[in-house]
């Protein structure tokens, strides 16, 4: 049990790391591309 335990944890952690490298990668794209605006404008619309 402790095993499936260790298993879980470190695939939601992986999955933790992944996600904030993510948000970070995009938010500098936006940033120096000044995009952000169209980006928001984009969800928007989808949402």
């Amino acid at each position: 049990m402790e095993t499936i335990i260790s298993i879980v944890d470190s695939i939601i952690q992986r999955s933790i790391d992944y996600v904030q490298k993510l948000n970070s990668d995009s938010s500098k794209v936006d940033i120096n591309h000044g995009n952000f605006e169209n980006t928001q404008q984009h969800d928007a619309t989808i949402g």
